[in-house]
């Protein structure tokens, strides 16, 4: 059981850093399996409490202009962006 709560943990602080959320208390986990903790992050989905990226120009660290086919991102370490070539 300890392994699946350090693995719920490290799964809610990952959904937190990924969202932009800070973690106020990661002990909440505790105890959670894995399908309750995907139930509870959901629920914060559903809610609308959580603020999911679903676009690349969402990201702090990419910096696009009009994407043509054919394009990828490179990344410029001057700028400290990703940006489309």
């Amino acid at each position: 059981m300890a392994k699946l709560d350090a693995l719920a943990e490290k799964f809610y602080k990952l959904i937190h850093r990924l969202t932009g959320d800070t973690v106020s208390d990661a002990s909440a986990v505790a105890g959670m399996s894995i399908n309750e903790v995907c139930d509870k992050l959901q629920e914060e989905i559903g809610n609308g409490n959580l603020d999911l990226v679903d676009e690349l120009a969402e990201l702090a660290d990419v910096a696009l202009a009009t994407p043509a086919d054919g394009q990828v991102l490179t990344y410029d370490s001057t700028a400290a962006k990703w940006k489309n070539a």
